[in-house]
C-alpha cells in the first residue's frame, strides 16, 4: 500500500515536470509587415478615388482592403504568437 501511495505521488509530480509545453497555446498572429504589405497592394489596385462623395462609400472600400488584410496576414504559429514575434525581432527574412 505504501509502495502504490509512493509510486502514485511519484508518477504525478513527474508528470507535472514534462507537461511544460502545455502553457503555450497554438495560436493565430498577425503578421504586421505582411499586413501592411496586402493593404497597399489592395489600395494599388483600385481605381483613383472620387472627386466628391455624397456617402461615406470611400471608408467603405478602405475598410475592405484592411479587413482583407487583416486575414491575408494570419499565420498559424504553434509556439503562440509572443514567443514567434520575439524569434522574428531579429530574423525578418524567415517567413
Amino acid at each position: 500500500m505504501i509502495k502504490t501511495s509512493i509510486c502514485l505521488l511519484l508518477l504525478v509530480t513527474l508528470t507535472g515536470c514534462f507537461n511544460q509545453s502545455a502553457d503555450v497555446e497554438p495560436e493565430w498572429c498577425v503578421d504586421s509587415d505582411k499586413r501592411i504589405e496586402r493593404f497597399d497592394a489592395c489600395l494599388k489596385l483600385l481605381p483613383a478615388g472620387p472627386d466628391k462623395t455624397v456617402y461615406n462609400d470611400w471608408a467603405e472600400v478602405v475598410s475592405t482592403c484592411d479587413n482583407i488584410s487583416y486575414v491575408q496576414a494570419k499565420v498559424w504559429r504553434p509556439e503562440g504568437c509572443l514567443a514567434w514575434q520575439n524569434s522574428m525581432s531579429g530574423n525578418k527574412d524567415d517567413r
